[in-house]
């Protein structure tokens, strides 16, 4: 498979050559499943899960029949924790735990994935002024108003759910424990500032080459010991 390469423009917005972009980052086959399975395992993982009961098969008790299965007249019964026994379990119960699990490379994959599709929306043809949001940030930042109000919440949103993703990982033994998810967040939004303003302002015809090895070797950096691939 021949090495992905991406348009570099000149100052008209014509474009000049191409460029050899990194095959490890943006060679990789994109699978959206596994973009969805993180998503999902995020937002499960922020669920309360306030609410428990016991199915059948949780219930102490009820390992063996309770009588024999004939010539006692009473109605056959297996076990004493069937739903229609008093202290029984409960038929179709409420379910207490949404935890989804995703494995590390699944889930590097995914963080690859959504990067890549990041990078090719900001650069999409339907989008002549780049990412709305980070061109509204920049616009709006000394202008008070509902506009802005709604910019800022949907921005502290995406923070919000890059440090919930890293969070995930860290639970799951993928980043390491004393990460600051936070930090990591923050660094992930600054990468995408500094690569707005390379390629967009600056005509930077490397700035796809950094924006990757900066997301990579923040990746890098993050991984649990022992996790380095």
């Amino acid at each position: 498979m021949p090495a992905p390469k991406a348009p570099v423009l000149d100052g008209t917005g014509k474009k000049a050559k191409d460029l050899t972009l990194d095959e490890s980052v943006f060679g990789a086959d994109v699978k959206p499943h596994l973009v969805h399975e993180a998503v999902r395992a995020e937002l499960n993982a922020s669920r309360a899960a306030t609410r428990g009961v016991k199915s059948r098969g949780l219930v102490a008790g009820g390992r063996s029949k309770p009588w024999r299965q004939k010539g006692t007249g009473r109605a056959r019964a297996g076990s004493t924790r069937a739903p229609h026994w008093t202290g029984g379990g409960v038929a179709f119960a409420v379910r207490s735990n949404f935890v989804a699990k995703v494995n590390r490379k699944e889930r590097k994959a995914a963080f690859r994935a959504a990067f890549d599709r990041w990078l090719a929306w900001e650069q999409s043809p339907s989008l002549p002024g780049g990412c709305p949001f980070m061109a509204a940030s920049f616009e709006l930042d000394d202008r008070p108003g509902p506009v802005r109000d709604f910019v800022v919440q949907n921005l502290r949103d995406w923070i919000d759910t890059l440090a919930g993703a890293a969070r995930i990982a860290v639970n799951e033994g993928h980043f390491r424990a004393d990460l600051d998810c936070e930090q990591f967040a923050h660094d992930c939004q600054g990468i995408g500032l500094a690569f707005v303003h390379a390629s967009r302002l600056m005509r930077d015809p490397k700035a796809h080459q950094r924006a990757a090895h900066a997301f990579e070797t923040l990746l890098q950096n993050c991984r649990a010991a022992g996790r380095r691939r």
